[in-house]
């Protein structure tokens, strides 16, 4: 089952930070490395991960923060959806985001 998250913007100076409006209670993480994942196959690659920092690729990646949710960088544009095997394509149809960084449920996503 996949769900979409919606993110309500709060400006504090010149960052631009976004806290989700529900989510899990799960805080666990993983490590990972980046690569390369084609348009048509699914999105596999976990994100990297740097203490409460998950890395977002141009290319997608797998974040396993408070629940499974993939994530793409596109410009200054992430997008995401909860779940995983899921397409460029089918994560652009999620949530999107302006902005170079969000937090949600303490962890801070980033376009690298």
């Amino acid at each position: 089952m996949r769900s979409l998250y919606i993110f309500s913007a709060v400006s504090c100076a010149t960052v631009l930070l976004m806290t989700a409006c529900g989510g899990g209670s799960d805080s666990s993480s993983t490590t990972g490395t980046t690569g390369s994942t084609s348009t048509s196959g699914g999105i596999t690659v976990a994100c990297a991960v740097s203490g409460n920092t998950i890395s977002v690729t141009t290319d997608g990646c797998i974040a396993n923060a408070e629940k499974q949710r993939t994530a793409l960088c596109v410009g200054n544009t992430m997008y995401m959806l909860d779940g995983t095997g899921l397409t460029q394509a089918q994560v652009k149809q999620g949530v999107s985001i302006t902005a170079a960084s969000i937090t949600s449920q303490g962890y801070t996503y980033k376009c690298v």
